[in-house]
């Protein structure tokens, strides 16, 4: 509550005018999840709200391992005892990786029962899926999907102002947007991408495929052979919006010998 707020792109998803449910924020790692939670509590300071009913609490922390869903009301406990509730202001709780405890979803339902506190959560994809916060939160959640920035949203990450009307753009004006537009093509939209070399972007975005791969895929799915997962993903990603043959795919890896190393690997275990 009282680190001040980061300097960070301002994102174009806006929250709904709902009461009495918990904003679940989803998307692609490192999409800029976290930073929209930021967002929405600079929202609040703007609209009047004080800084000590906004809770920022991130489960990474090294320090909260072990935590267990029977440990969870102590956040809330800590914070009413040191700043005790009012009928004219509600707290409000910024769960970031909160999928990490198992059990969230009955902690955050009862404080939506309550009736006094607002709720947030944040997570990864591989934890925080749409049709398991359906689930989970028996219609209790209404969901934000953050993706990578827009090109809109470049623009404006990189300080350019966003034309109201294209049609009413001078020649070089068009000329200057078409080259920025043919940069984000290339670029892409993740936040942390932005402004790097090509090595280091290349670099930096092949560990965000290794890591979907890793934890959201492999690890989530229990993928026993991931050899010819990799394989696929790196025909898809080398093709993109291209056809894809099975057959033909089936017939690469049989050429190449995977099919055989996964086979032997099968009949080794």
């Amino acid at each position: 509550m009282e680190s001040p707020l980061p300097e960070l792109t301002r994102r174009d998803a806006g929250l709904p005018k709902i009461s009495n449910k918990a904003i679940a924020v989803i998307g692609m790692r490192r999409a800029g999840k976290t930073s929209f939670l930021h967002q929405c509590r600079r929202d609040l300071i703007a609209q009047g709200r004080s800084p000590r009913s906004l809770v920022y609490f991130n489960f990474e922390d090294e320090r909260l391992g072990g935590l267990q869903a029977a440990d969870l009301h102590k956040v809330v406990d800590v914070h009413d005892r040191l700043f005790p509730p009012s009928a004219e202001e509600k707290a409000v709780f910024f769960f970031d990786e909160i999928q990490l405890v198992s059990g969230w979803e009955q902690f955050c339902r009862r404080l939506l029962d309550s009736g006094s506190h607002e709720i947030f959560v944040s997570g990864s994809s591989a934890k925080l899926l749409s049709r398991e916060i359906a689930t989970s939160m028996r219609g209790r959640a209404w969901e934000i999907l953050i993706q990578p920035l827009g090109f809109g949203e470049v623009l404006r990450h990189h300080g350019h102002l966003i034309p109201e009307d294209a049609g009413r753009l001078v020649a070089r004006e068009r000329a200057f947007f078409d080259h920025q537009f043919s940069h984000y093509l290339e670029v892409g939209g993740f936040p942390e991408a932005q402004g790097m070399g090509l090595a280091d972007r290349q670099k930096l975005l092949q560990s965000y495929v290794d890591v979907v791969l890793l934890r959201d895929v492999i690890e989530r799915h229990g993928v026993g052979n991931p050899i010819v997962l990799r394989w696929m993903v790196r025909r898809l990603l080398g093709n993109p919006a291209g056809h894809f043959s099975i057959t033909k795919f089936a017939a690469d890896l049989k050429s190449q010998g995977v099919l055989y190393r996964v086979l032997e690997n099968c009949c080794g275990s």
